[in-house]
């Protein structure tokens, strides 16, 4: 499994915030892949502001294509 893989618009891709809970969402607009998850790559890091008053520690897990 290639766990350098990319997300790309149309994915469900499910990530991990502060590393208390897990969320999955589809990245159903480029605005919203550019906001968030330009680039990043599984288990790559980052501090996202996610509209949720601070800026959380996301971690993609996985990313399925919507195929």
């Amino acid at each position: 499994m290639n766990d350098q893989q990319t997300v790309k618009t149309g994915d469900i891709v499910e990530i991990s915030v502060d590393g208390k809970y897990t969320e999955t969402i589809e990245i159903d607009s480029y605005k919203l892949l550019s906001h968030l998850l330009m680039g990043k790559k599984v288990n790559d890091e980052e501090k996202m502001d996610l509209g949720l008053g601070a800026p959380r520690t996301v971690k993609i897990l996985k990313i399925r294509s919507k195929k």
